[in-house]
């Protein structure tokens, strides 16, 4: 039994780093939303979960190009992608901080807001990165709205980092907000205020 699981485990290996080198070809270049959709509709097959593994190991790629592809990729799936990437959810949160491409960011911000944060993991660094972009005026827009959005997720739990979400917040009432930003500020201001 051991032998059998052991050629299964060694299969699911080989089948990843072929799927990796065949995803990789294909994001090596710019991709169109048709594209983009012919390999979503590829996850919904029995070898999905090797596709979605080898899309979440390309974030790490070092072409830039490729890495932000795979990330357009998983940002575009459904939410059973999203629920599995929830096991590397730190790693996710590692590449966003580390990250200078304000594209890239963008979209691995829409990631993180499509999954749920546990009470019990709450990473400070991460809320005190989202709390820094919300109050920063050279952010771009999308960024700065994905940040409250995913602050409100990590502090529901705790009525005291609510507390703090909301002053921050409550600085952009001096700042001039785009559509996007204004709608997501009084959302979650609303949210916090019926906790």
């Amino acid at each position: 039994m051991m032998c059998g699981m052991g050629r299964a485990v060694l299969f699911d290996m080989k089948e990843t780093i072929t799927s990796l080198s065949v995803l990789r070809n294909q994001l090596v270049d710019r991709i169109h939303t048709e594209e983009v959709r012919r390999i979503v509709d590829s996850m919904a097959y029995d070898d999905g979960d090797v596709i979605v593994k080898a899309l979440y190991h390309l974030l790490s790629d070092t072409d830039q190009r490729i890495a932000y592809n795979a990330a357009w990729v998983l940002s575009c799936s459904d939410g059973k992608v999203i629920k599995f990437l929830i096991r590397y959810q730190n790693q996710l949160i590692d590449l966003l901080i580390g990250t200078k491409d304000k594209s890239f960011a963008r979209i691995l911000f829409s990631i993180l807001r499509r999954q749920t944060f546990g009470k019990s993991n709450l990473r400070t660094d991460f809320l005190d990165f989202c709390l820094n972009q919300i109050v920063n005026t050279n952010q771009a827009i999308a960024i700065r709205a994905h940040a409250i959005y995913v602050s409100y997720s990590l502090c529901k739990a705790y009525p005291e980092l609510l507390n703090e979400l909301f002053m921050t917040l409550q600085m952009l009432e001096s700042e001039t907000l785009s559509a996007g930003l204004l709608h997501a500020r009084n959302a979650i201001m609303t949210a916090i205020r019926k906790k």
